[in-house]
């Protein structure tokens, strides 16, 4: 399976996600995961995501076993973190 760089969820078909994925970011992320979210596949099924390095071998079998049988969306990390520039520094800011 392969990381995606940018994930474009789509509106969930029910309004709540499942109790086991609520659960699953409740705790600490296994190894190899930087970061568990909840997220949307492209179909609106609430999927867990999870945010890897860019160069993590996936799937993660202690990540598909948090999501109880959902989608798993594997999103790679930014190796380089943004810079933090003025918004406005024609106004002075």
């Amino acid at each position: 399976m392969n990381t995606v760089k940018f994930h474009i969820p789509s509106e969930p078909k029910q309004a709540t996600p499942p109790a086991a994925l609520e659960q699953a970011v409740a705790h600490p992320p296994p190894e190899g995961v930087v970061q568990l979210g909840l997220t949307t596949t492209r179909d609106g099924e609430w999927a867990l995501l999870a945010r890897v390095a860019p160069q993590a071998q996936t799937p993660i079998p202690t990540v598909e076993l948090l999501a109880h049988g959902h989608p798993v969306v594997y999103q790679a990390t930014n190796n380089v973190l943004p810079i933090a520039r003025p918004a406005f520094p024609g106004l002075g800011e």
